[in-house]
């Protein structure tokens, strides 16, 4: 069994500060699912996304390689990206906002969940079919690879992200850093090992305070939808079809902004 540790988004920042060459990753990560806003009475609807794939690839070669098995020639180069900054394989900063993205060349991924925000703080799935007329069309960029399958890259923000599972570890994220200590800038690279916590959340030492109910709270509340998710996708899905079927439940603070952006032509 794979060790398991807790990080906050700058902790993960560092493990993926540490990625030199090209290896295996599983994501589940909770984005927009972009849905268009008129005559839509769900409101803000998101999407449980959970993929393999590969992390510190090229994109220009991995493109040529498709090229060469549909025998057409590899001339394929990318363009300069229109936004950030390479802080390594993986690690991507936007030049802006300052927030850290994870770039992956995706593999597979599962049937999406989808949720929607019933009132504040509480989010009830949703099926594909009732959202549909709202669900913006999926654009492919294959035909600018010059390919009949796309290559397809990802951009998923830190913060959006619930869980990876890399080189043996499976990382539980947390939106915050509920240790009290600074958050890690990982710009400054140190061991990432001291910048870990196993342990979940839990209140400080002593009765519990005011400060300590609104988090309290909504770890309840976030455990309790996405545990809902969990044993809906079991009841339709096989194991073979979740990259991450034997990996820990979702960190209950997953519900964040959008991250899931194209960006590479």
């Amino acid at each position: 069994m794979s060790n398991t540790v807790t990080v906050t988004p700058d902790q993960l920042g560092l493990v993926l500060m540490n990625v030199k060459s090209a290896r295996p990753i599983g994501v589940s990560a909770l984005v927009s699912a972009r849905c268009h806003k008129t005559n839509n009475p769900f409101g803000e609807i998101r999407k449980m996304s959970r993929i393999s794939a590969f992390v510190g690839v090229d994109y220009s070669r991995s493109v040529n390689l498709e090229r060469a098995r549909e025998n057409r020639p590899e001339t394929f180069q990318a363009k300069e990206r229109k936004w950030g900054q390479k802080l390594s394989e993986c690690l991507i900063r936007h030049e802006t906002t300052g927030e850290l993205y994870l770039a992956v060349r995706v593999l597979h991924a599962a049937r999406p969940t989808y949720l929607y925000q019933r009132s504040a703080g509480f989010w009830s799935p949703v099926s594909k079919a009732q959202i549909q007329p709202w669900l913006p069309v999926e654009k492919s960029a294959a035909e600018a690879q010059g390919v009949d399958r796309e290559v397809c890259y990802r951009n998923y923000r830190l913060d959006s992200i619930a869980s990876i599972r890399l080189d043996g570890v499976f990382y539980r994220v947390r939106r915050t850093d509920t240790s009290g200590t600074a958050s890690t800038n990982p710009t400054k690279p140190r061991d990432h090992r001291r910048a870990i916590s196993a342990r979940p959340y839990v209140p400080r030492p002593g009765a519990i305070t005011k400060e300590d109910l609104p988090a309290l709270i909504q770890d309840a509340l976030h455990r309790a939808v996405l545990g809902a998710v969990r044993r809906q996708e079991r009841e339709h899905e096989s194991p073979h079809d979740d990259p991450l079927a034997d990996s820990h439940p979702f960190s209950s603070d997953v519900l964040g902004p959008d991250c899931g952006d194209k960006d590479r032509t």
